[in-house]
Protein backbone atom coordinates (compact mmCIF):
# COMPACT_ATOMS: atom_id res chain seq x y z
CA UNK A 1 0.00 0.00 0.00
CA UNK A 2 1.77 3.94 -0.81
CA UNK A 3 1.61 6.02 1.45
CA UNK A 4 -1.37 8.12 1.76
CA UNK A 5 -1.99 11.55 3.95
CA UNK A 6 -5.36 11.65 5.60
CA UNK A 7 -7.22 12.41 8.22
CA UNK A 8 -10.31 11.01 9.73
CA UNK A 9 -13.86 11.91 10.18
CA UNK A 10 -13.69 11.54 13.92
CA UNK A 11 -10.99 14.27 14.18
CA UNK A 12 -13.23 16.82 12.49
CA UNK A 13 -16.25 15.84 14.38
CA UNK A 14 -14.22 16.60 18.33
CA UNK A 15 -12.86 19.67 16.54
CA UNK A 16 -16.04 20.80 16.29
CA UNK A 17 -17.78 20.09 19.18
CA UNK A 18 -14.55 21.46 21.35
CA UNK A 19 -16.23 24.83 20.14
CA UNK A 20 -19.91 23.63 20.42
CA UNK A 21 -20.63 25.22 24.69
CA UNK A 22 -18.19 28.36 23.70
CA UNK A 23 -20.00 31.11 21.77
CA UNK A 24 -16.74 33.51 21.69
CA UNK A 25 -14.74 30.16 20.46
CA UNK A 26 -17.65 29.06 17.99
CA UNK A 27 -17.41 32.22 16.09
CA UNK A 28 -13.51 32.43 15.86
CA UNK A 29 -14.02 29.20 14.36
CA UNK A 30 -17.24 30.16 11.78
CA UNK A 31 -17.00 29.60 7.57
CA UNK A 32 -18.40 33.29 7.50
CA UNK A 33 -18.27 35.48 4.36
CA UNK A 34 -16.02 38.14 6.28
CA UNK A 35 -13.26 35.64 7.27
CA UNK A 36 -13.25 34.41 3.26
CA UNK A 37 -13.14 37.65 1.98
CA UNK A 38 -10.30 38.52 4.18
CA UNK A 39 -8.32 34.83 2.63
CA UNK A 40 -9.02 36.31 -0.89
CA UNK A 41 -7.11 39.49 -0.20
CA UNK A 42 -4.47 38.33 1.81
CA UNK A 43 -3.99 35.21 -1.19
CA UNK A 44 -4.47 37.86 -4.00
CA UNK A 45 -1.49 40.25 -2.22
CA UNK A 46 0.80 37.28 -1.62
CA UNK A 47 0.53 35.04 -4.71
CA UNK A 48 1.41 35.08 -8.13
CA UNK A 49 -1.03 36.14 -10.60
CA UNK A 50 -1.00 32.40 -12.33
CA UNK A 51 -2.04 30.69 -8.96
CA UNK A 52 -4.87 30.36 -6.84
CA UNK A 53 -6.25 28.45 -4.18
CA UNK A 54 -9.70 26.27 -3.85
CA UNK A 55 -10.81 26.02 -0.13
CA UNK A 56 -13.87 24.73 1.24
CA UNK A 57 -14.37 26.23 4.64
CA UNK A 58 -17.27 24.66 7.21
CA UNK A 59 -19.23 25.39 10.25
CA UNK A 60 -20.60 22.34 11.48
CA UNK A 61 -22.87 22.20 14.99
CA UNK A 62 -23.13 18.92 15.91
CA UNK A 63 -25.57 19.00 18.46
CA UNK A 64 -28.30 19.68 15.54
CA UNK A 65 -26.25 19.28 12.33
CA UNK A 66 -26.69 22.41 10.92
CA UNK A 67 -24.08 23.51 8.84
CA UNK A 68 -22.93 26.96 6.98
CA UNK A 69 -20.14 26.87 4.11
CA UNK A 70 -17.90 28.99 1.76
CA UNK A 71 -16.87 27.48 -1.12
CA UNK A 72 -14.21 29.24 -2.88
CA UNK A 73 -14.18 26.80 -6.12
CA UNK A 74 -13.41 23.63 -4.13
CA UNK A 75 -15.74 20.90 -5.82
CA UNK A 76 -14.64 18.14 -4.02
CA UNK A 77 -17.20 17.79 -1.49
CA UNK A 78 -19.94 15.09 -1.38
CA UNK A 79 -23.01 15.12 1.34
CA UNK A 80 -24.95 11.75 1.19
CA UNK A 81 -28.13 11.74 2.63
CA UNK A 82 -29.22 8.78 4.51
CA UNK A 83 -32.61 8.64 2.07
CA UNK A 84 -30.19 7.46 -0.96
CA UNK A 85 -30.16 11.17 -2.21
CA UNK A 86 -26.25 12.86 -3.04
CA UNK A 87 -25.55 16.31 -3.40
CA UNK A 88 -22.12 18.55 -4.07
CA UNK A 89 -21.71 21.66 -1.81
CA UNK A 90 -21.45 23.52 -5.47
CA UNK A 91 -18.67 26.72 -5.06
CA UNK A 92 -20.35 29.52 -3.77
CA UNK A 93 -17.77 32.34 -5.33
CA UNK A 94 -14.43 32.14 -7.29
CA UNK A 95 -11.00 30.68 -5.86
CA UNK A 96 -9.49 31.92 -3.48
CA UNK A 97 -6.80 35.08 -4.68
CA UNK A 98 -8.05 34.65 -8.56
CA UNK A 99 -8.77 37.88 -9.26
CA UNK A 100 -8.50 40.74 -7.77
CA UNK A 101 -11.13 41.87 -4.78
CA UNK A 102 -11.89 45.03 -6.98
CA UNK A 103 -12.92 42.78 -9.77
CA UNK A 104 -14.85 40.37 -7.82
CA UNK A 105 -16.84 43.65 -6.33
CA UNK A 106 -17.15 45.34 -9.74
CA UNK A 107 -18.66 42.26 -10.96
CA UNK A 108 -20.81 41.78 -8.13
CA UNK A 109 -19.04 37.76 -6.93
CA UNK A 110 -19.13 38.24 -2.86
CA UNK A 111 -18.46 35.37 -0.59
CA UNK A 112 -21.69 33.46 -0.26
CA UNK A 113 -22.22 31.51 2.44
CA UNK A 114 -24.70 28.92 2.28
CA UNK A 115 -26.50 26.53 4.73
CA UNK A 116 -28.04 22.97 4.99
CA UNK A 117 -28.69 20.74 7.24
CA UNK A 118 -27.21 16.72 8.35
CA UNK A 119 -29.43 14.65 9.86
CA UNK A 120 -28.94 11.66 11.34
CA UNK A 121 -27.34 9.14 9.01
CA UNK A 122 -25.98 11.41 6.48
CA UNK A 123 -22.49 11.43 5.21
CA UNK A 124 -20.08 14.23 4.91
CA UNK A 125 -17.36 13.61 2.45
CA UNK A 126 -14.58 16.35 2.29
CA UNK A 127 -11.60 15.05 -0.16
CA UNK A 128 -8.94 16.49 -2.30
CA UNK A 129 -8.70 15.95 -6.24
CA UNK A 130 -6.45 13.41 -5.97
CA UNK A 131 -9.06 11.19 -4.48
CA UNK A 132 -11.05 11.52 -7.85
CA UNK A 133 -8.33 12.11 -10.34
CA UNK A 134 -6.47 8.97 -9.18
CA UNK A 135 -6.22 7.10 -12.65
CA UNK A 136 -4.95 3.61 -13.16
CA UNK A 137 -2.16 2.38 -15.74
CA UNK A 138 -4.72 3.02 -18.48
CA UNK A 139 -5.30 6.90 -17.38
CA UNK A 140 -8.81 6.46 -16.46
CA UNK A 141 -9.93 8.49 -13.13
CA UNK A 142 -11.15 6.95 -10.24
CA UNK A 143 -13.72 9.55 -11.02
CA UNK A 144 -16.99 11.04 -9.28
CA UNK A 145 -19.39 7.59 -9.28
CA UNK A 146 -16.69 5.57 -8.28
CA UNK A 147 -16.19 7.74 -4.95
CA UNK A 148 -19.85 7.70 -4.53
CA UNK A 149 -20.73 3.76 -5.29
CA UNK A 150 -17.48 3.44 -2.51
CA UNK A 151 -18.58 5.45 0.22
CA UNK A 152 -22.33 4.05 -0.24
CA UNK A 153 -21.07 0.53 0.06
CA UNK A 154 -20.02 1.16 3.45
CA UNK A 155 -21.63 4.68 4.85
CA UNK A 156 -23.42 2.74 7.43
CA UNK A 157 -20.05 1.56 9.37
CA UNK A 158 -17.47 3.49 11.01
CA UNK A 159 -15.77 6.69 10.27
CA UNK A 160 -12.02 4.65 10.17
CA UNK A 161 -13.80 1.70 8.32
CA UNK A 162 -15.09 4.27 5.44
CA UNK A 163 -11.83 5.83 4.91
CA UNK A 164 -9.80 2.72 5.14
CA UNK A 165 -12.06 1.47 2.59
CA UNK A 166 -11.80 4.37 0.22
CA UNK A 167 -8.46 4.16 0.69
CA UNK A 168 -8.60 0.67 -0.72
CA UNK A 169 -10.39 0.92 -3.55
CA UNK A 170 -8.65 3.68 -5.05
CA UNK A 171 -4.88 1.53 -4.72
CA UNK A 172 -7.57 -2.01 -5.96
CA UNK A 173 -8.40 0.41 -8.95
CA UNK A 174 -4.93 2.81 -9.81
CA UNK A 175 -2.68 -0.87 -9.43
CA UNK A 176 0.43 -0.16 -10.37
CA UNK A 177 -0.09 3.30 -11.61
CA UNK A 178 1.96 5.84 -10.03
CA UNK A 179 0.42 8.53 -7.46
CA UNK A 180 0.48 11.94 -9.07
CA UNK A 181 -1.92 13.99 -6.37
CA UNK A 182 -2.22 13.94 -2.44
CA UNK A 183 -4.58 11.55 -1.72
CA UNK A 184 -6.98 13.24 1.72
CA UNK A 185 -10.05 12.54 2.70
CA UNK A 186 -12.14 13.69 5.86
CA UNK A 187 -15.34 12.26 6.48
CA UNK A 188 -18.53 13.63 9.21
CA UNK A 189 -21.06 11.61 9.92
CA UNK A 190 -24.23 12.65 12.08
CA UNK A 191 -25.11 9.87 13.79
CA UNK A 192 -28.21 11.09 16.36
Amino acid sequence: MRCRRFRQGSSGVAFNEQYAGDPSRSARARADARRTRHAHQRTHATTPSNKFVTAILLQIEPTTGAVKYVNAGHGDCLLLRAGGEAEKLEATVVPLGMMPPEMLEMLGKGYEEKDLQINAGDLLARYSDGVTEAYDENENEFGDQRLLACLRSVENESLPTIVTHVFTEIDRFTGTAPQHDDITLLVFKRCI
